[in-house]
């Protein structure tokens, strides 16, 4: 049954997505899928929902969601939404199921339920989703794309989750990313502890977090903190949101404020009142970010990736008598890959909370 699923008279794209159903029966298609398959175990430990409004998304995520149930069982729930208000109501859905051996012998499968929104199906979303979760089980929701810009983010479906993904990469320039800050700041307000938001650009920057960590961990680069001055940068400017999350941090866990921005960056001051330029500057090889080089009278700490496959970030030091290099291991920076690391780190959220309102200070400046 399994593997019958995908050759059923679809479109090239849409056999993918498994077995059309009609909305009524897909409980009773799932029942039916798994009393067909009794060599597979059927194993949920959350309920998956990505949320899309771009077309093909259907496609793309369920290849994505197939990766990411090879490490966490989930029931899924995919959804495709055009909400253009002047057609009529219309929804189409299809189940299928991702199974990943274990142990060499049996079969481990997720379950997936797939919808494809379409004209006036705005108030109708919400019941889609939460008629067709896994009962008692968290709720794990990708929002891809702007929250602020969906009429289908609201209270009703952003009250039940209990650990968003979002990607503030996707997000566009300063302005977008300010108003999208503030409605991630309006939830904290409202579900407190309840929620646990997961940044992929915030996931992004990993390997050069704990780069910065370990070196100022060792008290003979720490203590010469005064004599680095000027941060360096590279990055996507045009979809900045990586690059100012990581000055955010920096600027934020240092307790600098802002003092002023200009074309090539922003100029804060310490707790001293000494001034720290940061300087950004464009990519030429489409990544998030790629490089930061921290620099002063004292010496300087350099981070970049060493390969066009970013396997390893490479980490230089020259302060005083030091003078080492090291190659720390960096992870995939595709999508289903860091939501993955976050699902296996399952940590919660509060430097990221933290890091929010420099963040939007810095996205507001760029405007």
């Amino acid at each position: 049954m399994l593997d019958s699923m995908s050759s059923h008279s679809l479109s090239s794209t849409e056999a993918a997505l498994g077995l059309p159903v009609a909305v009524r029966d897909i409980e009773k298609a799932l029942k039916q899928l798994w009393e067909d398959d009794q060599a597979s175990t059927k194993a949920s430990l959350v309920n998956f929902a990505i949320f899309s409004e771009d077309s093909g998304a259907l496609e793309k995520n369920t290849e994505w969601i197939r990766k990411i149930t090879s490490e966490t069982a989930c029931r899924a729930i995919l959804i495709d939404a055009d909400f253009d208000t002047a057609n009529e109501p219309e929804i189409n859905a299809w189940v299928t199921a991702h199974c990943h051996l274990q142990g060499g012998a049996k079969s481990i499968c997720s379950e997936q339920i797939s919808f494809r929104l379409k004209g006036r199906m705005i108030g109708r979303m919400r019941n889609v989703i939460f008629a067709h979760l896994d009962s008692d089980l968290p709720l794990v929701f990708w929002w891809q794309g702007r929250l602020s810009k969906s009429l289908a983010y609201e209270p009703n479906v952003s009250h039940q989750i209990d650990r968003l993904f979002v990607d503030s990469a996707s997000w566009g320039g300063g302005a977008a990313i300010a108003e999208e800050i503030d409605v991630l700041k309006q939830l904290i307000t409202e579900r407190e502890a309840n929620v646990v938001i997961n940044d992929l650009s915030w996931t992004r920057l990993l390997p050069f977090r704990k780069a910065i960590v370990s070196h100022f961990d060792d008290t003979r680069i720490s203590s010469q903190l005064d004599g680095l001055d000027h941060i360096e940068v590279s990055g996507d400017l045009i979809s900045p949101a990586t690059v100012l999350l990581l000055v955010s941090w920096i600027a934020t866990s240092l307790e600098w404020k802002l003092q002023s921005s200009d074309d090539d960056g922003f100029t804060f001051t310490n707790s001293e009142n000494q001034a720290r330029k940061v300087t950004l500057t464009q990519t030429h090889n489409g990544e998030e970010i790629d490089s930061l080089s921290w620099s002063g009278s004292a010496g300087e700490i350099a981070l970049e990736f060493s390969d066009d496959q970013r396997n390893y970030l490479s980490a230089s030091v020259k302060i005083g008598s030091i003078n080492d290099r090291d190659l720390i291991p960096a992870a995939s920076t595709h999508c289903p890959d860091l939501v993955m690391t976050q699902l296996a780190r399952a940590t919660r959220d509060e430097i990221y909370r933290s890091v929010l309102p420099m963040f939007r200070e810095l996205a507001s400046a760029m405007s």
